[in-house]
């Protein structure tokens, strides 16, 4: 089916910090979130380090990120149980700032991805089609393939209340991300 849009909560635990430097980890085991969908799995990897700690009185908070993540979706679709298999692995390179004001901190980033995806779609056709033809080839997989580059400026809000923060961005690239969480 065309989707537009997916709505996820991916958990990361960060790890840090030693000498400015933070492991942020982030995994999702395979589970099946709707028939669409299917089996989605995902995994990620960064390393984040706060270069900006080793200067006095920097007028912003600075971090470079480097980061990989890795994600699978399988699934059967149709009568014909065609099965769908991708997996997709992202890796990025950024640099972010901020400026905390009392509660507020606002934040900018720059940052360059490569994306690079291979799946397949393995089909059988139905038997009228066979006759039609007057053969049987089954199955078919069709391979697909994407690789693709993008920069990408991200902006965004932090509010700081009490023990919580809550945070609000967007990702501005070829396609629009909004984030937020608690």
């Amino acid at each position: 089916t065309n989707q537009d849009m997916v709505i996820a909560a991916v958990p990361q635990l960060t790890i840090g910090s030693w000498y400015s430097t933070e492991l942020l980890l982030r995994y999702v085991p395979p589970v099946v979130f709707d028939v669409n969908i299917g089996k989605f799995s995902f995994f990620g990897i960064a390393v984040k380090h706060a270069f900006t700690n080793w200067f006095d009185h920097a007028p912003v908070d600075a971090a470079v990120q480097v980061g990989f993540q890795h994600s699978t979706i399988e699934n059967e679709v149709g009568i014909t149980r065609a099965k769908r298999e991708a997996r997709t692995d992202l890796f990025a390179v950024n640099i972010h700032a901020s400026r905390r004001f009392d509660w507020i901190e606002p934040y900018a980033g720059f940052s360059f991805e490569s994306l690079s995806s291979e799946g397949s779609y393995t089909f059988t056709l139905p038997a009228n089609i066979k006759e039609e033809i007057g053969y049987d080839i089954d199955p078919q997989t069709a391979p697909v393939s994407l690789d693709d580059n993008a920069v990408k400026l991200t902006l965004g809000v932090t509010a700081h209340l009490g023990p919580a923060q809550i945070f609000a961005g967007a990702g501005i690239a070829k396609h629009l991300i909004f984030s937020g969480g608690l």
